[in-house]
């Protein structure tokens, strides 16, 4: 799972939780600027949170990373009643597909909102002001709407409205220009841009605009007759607005607006405010305990790399030389013919940094056997180190170029039809579903460390690991040019009919 797919998750996770929390307990309370900060508070955190990360949390609950493997080939459809089959060649990687359609839509949202932002700030430029107290005012008799944009005031049909009117107006829309609603539009305009996928970021926005209409006309209305300012906003609720960045005096929400201002303002509840309070504190500690989002891939991937590629007695040894140095760089060797080369290599150009070499003790070898590993320390932070040197030891979770079957993804789906087989046990037991097949594709591009991590018993999950054990060897992912490990996952499905 790659580390922005895992952002995306927690943050729109995050999104809901707040939206849920406004519409149980905020919803029908008429302390709008309250309102209008807690959402602003949890749009803004909703960005922030899963940028943290509690360290030693993974044991505490699962994390939400754990449920989307980092890459899934298509299903292959096995059907017990067929003979060997041929399978069906794969396209494009599933993520990597996701990843263009996001960005294919992020740009057409970029592009709507640079059009709409183009078009306000046109209006600006052309049309005729005059200052009112700190804003810029263009009053027209065009069928262009009433909105303000910061310090901006248009004031459309103008012919049509008398100079009490215009008043009226120009002191609702000097309420939203004091209180920044155009900030709060351009942030959840942003949201909405990176977030375009999610519903979520609509919901906001409306309640916002919501918000900010109800705020300004609670100040536009103080001191003033109520009636009067009803019966001017209804008469010009026909007009259209096609400046959805921009605060409208005239929106749909007409009937909302008036019902508001004639409502009996009430405080908001402590029980309310204590809950809230503990929202979000409660919402970081469970995005935190998630995977890391700016965690290197090196370290999201160490762990896993040493269960599977060291020894016991390697492992043992690491972990006490880390606890020694904790700011060291540690390289793990294996004692053959590459690793040797790799400690010339290292040796040649960082001949001026204070480094350890370590011999790992492991029984039944000596020092010039295969299986041997040895443990270089470095004493010093140096990047450059990590990138050159600890590549080929590191299980990636995602690369710039994926793995690929040498004689391609229609052969590799050919070879699971022609040598898969479904067992006698799960066909008498009734057995069907996915087997999640785990596999390895290391630095050669051989297949290693086969395993279900999800199956459905009956002898499947044994039957789908040995096919694709025995199948034909890939061309290895490539980072930064380099051949590295990756991990994938291949599901079969084992159907009766």
């Amino acid at each position: 799972m790659t580390t922005f797919l895992n952002y995306m998750v927690e943050a729109n996770v995050c999104l809901l939780i707040f939206l849920a929390l406004y519409t149980l307990w905020l919803r029908k309370e008429t302390n709008f600027y309250f309102n209008r900060i807690y959402l602003l508070a949890g749009l803004s955190f909703s960005i922030l949170f899963p940028l943290f990360h509690i360290e030693g949390s993974a044991d505490l609950m699962p994390t939400l990373g754990s449920a989307i493997p980092t890459y899934w080939l298509p299903d292959y459809q096995f059907y017990a009643n067929e003979e060997p089959s041929t399978g069906t060649a794969a396209g494009l990687n599933g993520w990597k597909l996701i990843a263009y359609l996001y960005f294919a839509g992020t740009i057409f949202c970029g592009a709507i909102f640079s059009f709409r932002l183009f078009k306000i700030i046109r209006i600006i430029q052309t049309q005729e002001t005059y200052t009112w107290g700190n804003c810029l005012v263009a009053q027209t008799t065009s069928t262009l709407p009433t909105f303000s944009f910061f310090n901006f005031i248009h004031i459309g049909q103008a012919d049509t409205l008398n100079d009490k009117e215009i008043k009226e107006i120009l002191r609702h829309e000097h309420a939203h220009v004091e209180s920044m609603h155009s900030l709060d539009i351009l942030f959840i305009s942003f949201l909405g841009i990176v977030f375009w996928f999610n519903p979520i970021t609509t919901a906001y926005r409306k309640i916002l605009v919501q918000l900010h209409e109800f705020e300004a006309d609670a100040r536009a209305v103080e001191n003033h007759d109520v009636g009067v300012y009803c019966n001017l906003l209804a008469r010009v609720a026909l007009q259209s607005t096609d400046f959805v960045i921009a605060n409208h005096f005239n929106k749909s929400l007409t009937l909302k607006r008036i019902v508001m201002m004639q409502t009996i303002k009430s405080k908001i509840k402590p029980w309310k405010l204590a809950t809230l309070a503990l929202a979000f504190p409660a919402t970081f500690f469970f995005v935190a305990c998630q995977d890391q989002v700016m965690e290197d891939i090196k370290e999201v991937t160490e762990s896993s790399n040493m269960a599977i590629t060291y020894p016991d007695e390697v492992r043992t040894q690491l972990e006490k030389l880390k606890a020694g140095n904790p700011s060291g760089i540690f390289n793990v060797i294996e004692m053959n013919t590459e690793g040797f080369k790799k400690i010339e290599d290292i040796q040649e150009k960082y001949s001026s940094l204070s480094k350890t070499f370590h011999l790992v003790d492991i029984p039944g070898t000596d020092v010039t056997s295969e299986g041997r590993y040895g443990i270089l320390e470095f004493s010093e932070q140096v990047n450059e180190i990590i990138d050159q040197n600890t590549t080929k030891d590191q299980v990636f979770s995602i690369v710039e170029d994926q793995p690929v079957p040498k004689e391609g993804y229609e052969a590799f789906y050919n070879f699971i039809g022609q040598n898969l087989k479904y067992p006698e046990v799960a066909k008498e037991k009734g057995l069907e579903g996915k087997v999640y097949v785990q596999f390895i594709v290391d630095v050669s591009g051989d297949i290693t460390d086969v395993k279900a991590v999800k199956g459905i018993g009956g002898g499947c999950d044994e039957e789908a690991i040995r096919v694709i054990a025995m199948s034909e060897d890939w061309n290895p992912g490539l980072q930064r040019g380099q051949p590295v490990k990756v991990r994938m996952v291949v599901p079969i499905n084992f159907a009766l009919n």
